[in-house]
């Protein structure tokens, strides 16, 4: 079995938001790369990030950071948050990041994500999050 830490990033800090409420947040951590650190330290191999910024701004303003926690931990990574076209798929993939993780984008467009799985394959996963019965997107601020 494959466990996934998971890190949360908001303002470039390891967070945890209370049922999805930005207003409810708890940093917990002020450096996401040490929490990586401390999860490879525990023997994790694998880590799952969520760019909570970009999650709900639809931009990638976490993706240096998201990098460096690849390449200083060398853990296979997934990421999700704010990856919404090719080009922020291939930003993450071209900087060593193993699997992106379509959320908003594969609610509102399930084409778009038969479209990247014939093109990135495996690299390629869904991630649905569901709030009152119903398809949460954007980061949990709109439901389908």
């Amino acid at each position: 079995m494959l466990i996934f830490p998971a890190i949360d990033i908001i303002d470039g800090k390891a967070v945890r938001l209370y049922q999805g409420d930005y207003d409810r947040k708890t940093v917990y951590n002020e450096n996401p790369v040490n929490v990586a650190l401390e999860f490879k330290n525990s023997g994790a191999s694998c880590i799952h990030i969520v760019d909570l910024d970009g999650a709900k701004e639809g931009n990638n303003p976490n993706l240096d950071l998201i990098c460096r926690i690849k390449k200083e931990t060398g853990l296979f990574c997934e990421v999700g948050g704010g990856i919404r076209d090719f080009n922020a798929i291939e930003k993450y993939l071209n900087q060593g990041i193993d699997r992106v993780i379509l959320g908003t984008i594969a609610a509102k467009e399930p084409d778009f994500v038969k479209e990247a799985v014939n093109k990135y394959g495996e690299a390629i996963a869904v991630g649905i999050d569901v709030k009152n019965n119903k398809v949460a997107i954007k980061a949990w601020t709109e439901e389908e």
